[in-house]
């Protein structure tokens, strides 16, 4: 079952394929590849938002990506009261974007106060515990209850 291939003493057989059907060197057994997946409707949105575009803001030539420019138009549309949605987003963003403030403000003034050790508490008197207890209680009742932006619109 064995054949004798052309050259010398090579013979054919399982696991030995001729020689001139072998794959060649350099060249891929698939030279077209596997084809690319379709790009979904996500892909083509931040394609088309990665853009960008030569804007004149304030008689001076900036180059903007398309979402800077489509959230700076939805934000003037709701400003100028042209669009009820744009108005309703609007005011949406800007009490989010207030949350945001608001909390980082009161996670940098959390991270500015020392923290009290267990060695700080031994050191100080009754009366400097229950101060410092009452301290704590009253800025925390000051907090609001719910660090959640949209738990007004869920109450509706």
């Amino acid at each position: 079952m064995t054949k004798k291939a052309s050259s010398g003493n090579y013979t054919v057989g399982r696991g030995r394929p001729p020689l001139e059907t072998r794959f060649k060197k350099g060249k891929s057994g698939n030279p077209s590849g596997r084809p690319r997946k379709a790009p979904t409707l996500l892909d083509t949105v931040a394609k088309i938002l990665a853009k960008t575009q030569e804007v004149n803001v304030d008689g001076e030539r900036k180059s903007l990506s398309m979402e800077e420019l489509f959230l700076t138009s939805v934000v003037q549309n709701g400003i100028r009261c042209k669009n009820a949605k744009s108005m309703m987003q609007t005011l949406e963003w800007v009490r989010d974007v207030d949350v945001a403030r608001s909390k980082r403000a009161a996670h940098e003034a959390q991270e500015q106060k020392p923290a009290i050790t267990r060695e700080m508490l031994k050191a100080m008197t009754p009366e400097e515990r229950i101060e410092l207890y009452n301290k704590t209680v009253d800025e925390n009742s000051q907090k609001p209850q719910s660090d959640d932006p949209l738990q007004s619109k869920r109450r509706k």
